[in-house]
């Protein structure tokens, strides 16, 4: 399933920008 590809290691580092930017504001808000 997972490719030693340049589109799946492209993908792999969007989703981890998405989940951050999603987690992110969740972890600051909780903190307040």
């Amino acid at each position: 399933m997972f490719f030693s590809s340049a589109s799946t290691r492209r993908m792999e580092v969007i989703s981890f920008f998405l989940i951050s930017a999603i987690i992110f504001p969740i972890l600051t808000v909780s903190s307040k």
